[in-house]
């Protein structure tokens, strides 16, 4: 009986947590902050973060935020920020990609 209690609280916590993550994350999945891989090119922010209704870039210790829209296509998140910066960018599980303008990738943090 106490095993099976055991098990029951686990994959209570299990559902529990995915639903919180799908709840925080609302099903986008470049929300949260990316660092940049060594493989990037010169020229792309160390940093890029992600929240609901920002985006903010950091380099050199110096942050730029924007306010955006998402509009996610599964993998592919079209970005649309209110001062005319627009992009398209591509998540795969925990690496993030853009190639406008120049070619860098991140992996989450």
């Amino acid at each position: 009986m106490f095993m099976t209690n055991v098990r029951i609280s686990r994959l209570g916590l299990l559902v529990f947590s995915g639903l919180a993550l799908t709840s925080c994350f609302g099903g986008n999945p470049i929300l949260g902050k990316w660092s940049l891989a060594p493989s990037s090119a010169d020229g792309c922010p160390d940093t890029m973060e992600f929240t609901a209704s920002t985006m903010t870039a950091t380099a050199a210790g110096i942050a730029a935020s924007h306010d955006v829209t998402y509009k996610n296509d599964g993998s592919n998140v079209t970005i649309s920020s209110t001062d005319g910066f627009n992009t398209t960018m591509s998540v795969n599980g925990n690496t993030l990609s853009v190639t406008q303008p120049v070619q860098c990738s991140y992996t989450r943090s």
